[in-house]
């Protein structure tokens, strides 16, 4: 990804009014065995043939059928069983219906991709978005999962490295040190097991304060030992419902560490806090974002909406005006 500087998108955060009373020119959802895969589908006004369910080529149990059947009602254009590299290219011919014969709206739903999806989605967003004249506003939602105990198994990460490859940032530094933003979810130690990894000579850590209470004493309980090795004051809590926020706070940190570091993100948690960092990444272009996975040793589990649901939009006002 190569955006230049002009192309800076104006973020802000959204509630539901803001994508009831909007009219998309493009929609893309993930179609997988998560219910609340369709948590937006009823209140989304897309253009004919323009929304898009890409599916995944595992998982096709739990809740997979039931929403398979609901975006087929509800006119959505279905990718299913897509590999990886599928995925990508399945996405950009989507994104090539974006015109820029005038203002674009689109709409992404985030709940249930993979990071290495919502990499190169958000990476294909920017890099269409430095080459137009006229705008294009994307608006991100997020439906926030019900709390379930997290599994007491815990198997080793398998898969630890970049998110996809235009998030490497990284290792085109010159540092001798590396500094690792984490993002604090709730499995056990996981977090810990990629700072040991990356050596981190700095850690800081983003902790999520959620509408959903349970989350929380269960977040510092899978946490504790990184925690107490990390200093107080790097420390951050951030609130799941206000992304806006997140991003000017998550850019502060990194835009200090970056002075002396190359800067490593690794989200865990909430997908919302994903994003985040993957926004930063793309608009800095000079740090990482990581992703650590148990691969086919996850337990899939359904993971029902909690009934919050999060928004959050960029408007890049025309890179090549």
């Amino acid at each position: 990804m190569n955006s230049p500087k002009n192309c800076r998108p104006i973020i802000s955060t959204i509630a539901p009014g803001d994508w009831f009373g909007s009219h998309y020119d493009l929609a893309i959802f993930a179609l997988g065995f998560e219910s609340r895969a369709t948590s937006f589908i009823e209140d989304i006004a897309c253009s004919k043939d323009r929304s898009f369910a890409f599916g995944f080529n595992h998982g096709h149990d739990k809740s997979y059928g039931t929403n398979l059947d609901r975006f087929r009602d509800a006119g959505v254009l279905i990718r299913q069983s897509l590999p990886d590299e599928s995925f990508e290219r399945e996405l950009r011919g989507a994104l090539q219906l974006v015109s820029d014969e005038a203002c674009q709206n689109l709409f992404v739903d985030i709940s249930c991709f993979t990071r290495f999806r919502l990499a190169a989605i958000v990476n294909e967003i920017f890099s269409i978005a430095q080459n137009r004249v006229n705008s294009l506003i994307v608006d991100f939602g997020y439906a926030l999962a019900n709390f379930e105990k997290p599994s007491t198994r815990r198997p080793p990460n398998t898969t630890v490295g970049p998110a996809h490859p235009a998030f490497a940032g990284w290792s085109q530094g010159s540092y001798s040190s590396t500094a690792t933003v984490l993002g604090l979810g709730y499995e056990q130690d996981q977090a810990m097991g990629v700072v040991e990894y990356l050596q981190a000579g700095e850690v800081w850590a983003f902790a999520p304060n959620s509408p959903v209470q349970e989350y929380k004493p269960e977040v510092d309980n899978a946490n504790a030992l990184l925690l107490s090795e990390i200093a107080p004051n790097h420390v951050i809590e951030y609130n799941v419902c206000a992304p806006a926020s997140v991003i000017a706070t998550l850019e502060s940190v990194v835009r200090g560490l970056s002075v002396e570091h190359s800067v490593v993100l690794v989200p865990f948690g909430p997908k919302i806090f994903v994003l985040c960092t993957l926004i930063v990444a793309a608009m800095r272009q000079d740090v990482a974002v990581w992703r650590a996975s148990q691969g086919s040793r996850i337990e899939p589990h359904d993971r029902v909406w909690s009934g919050v649901r999060v928004g959050m939009r960029l408007t890049f006002q025309g890179c090549q005006s």
